[in-house]
């Protein structure tokens, strides 16, 4: 019983560990078109 509840911990965090990374990776592409785009604004 506690064997399973471990692997089920140890899903959970796992899952978060993997949102985390997708958000930040999000974030980072958001910021990084963004920044494209102003560069290309500025640039016309």
């Amino acid at each position: 019983m506690r064997r399973g509840l471990r692997i089920v911990e140890a899903r959970r965090g796992f899952a978060n560990l993997v949102f985390s990374i997708i958000d930040k990776t999000k974030q980072w592409l958001f910021q990084d078109t963004t920044q494209k785009l102003i560069c290309s604004c500025w640039q016309k």
